[in-house]
């Protein structure tokens, strides 16, 4: 039952008397339900789009993984977790796996051409510059630009399974991230 949920989960439901953290309890349970969902997430159903849908899973497993990993940064920030930023300033560096995501060209120049804001634009530069390894802001951009309509399965470079498979790992390692960090927000919290 508990498998899709943060590994801390059972120590967080346990009951809590701090009032003062009662903002960051709710902004965690949300946390919670958002990773549970990218957590558990295995594709969605669409009979009439092809092997397309295959491109949509993958991007949309890294759309609700950054949504969670948003939702968390921003309790983490409010308990004072050591180590984090806020949620423009916080990289998560991970060369091997930038490696395996700068390979696919055609999706880093989609996201560099259709992301908005220079700091974004600037970050996705130097990632693909080989001047940054920050995974986060290559999830940052993809939650951008396909939830304001820019972004489809066919044009980023989703047609491939190795491709599918590197977003697939970006989105698995913000989840363990998430999760080593929700254990954190836990310990803060008693």
């Amino acid at each position: 039952m508990l498998k899709s949920y943060p590994t801390s989960y059972s120590q967080f439901k346990k009951p809590l008397n701090l009032l003062k953290h009662n903002e960051n309890k709710k902004q965690l349970i949300r946390f919670v339900y958002r990773y549970r969902l990218a957590n558990s997430f295995s594709g969605i159903v669409a009979d009439d789009i092809g092997n397309s849908i295959k491109g949509y899973n993958t991007i949309l497993k890294v759309f609700l993984t950054y949504t969670a990993y948003e939702q968390l940064l921003n309790s983490a920030k409010g308990l004072h977790v050591f180590g984090l930023l806020s949620i423009d300033k916080n990289y998560i560096l991970n060369k091997k796996l930038a490696d395996k995501i700068r390979e696919n060209k055609e999706l880093i120049s989609f996201l560099v051409e259709h992301s908005v804001g220079s700091i974004l634009i600037s970050q996705l530069s130097n990632f693909r510059n080989n001047k940054n390894d920050d995974v986060v802001c290559i999830a940052y951009a993809i939650r951008n630009v396909f939830s304001h309509g820019e972004l489809t399965a066919t044009a980023i470079g989703t047609r491939l399974a190795r491709q599918r498979k590197v977003l697939d790992e970006l989105a698995d390692f913000l989840l363990a991230y998430c999760d080593e960090t929700f254990t954190k927000c836990v310990e803060k919290l008693r």
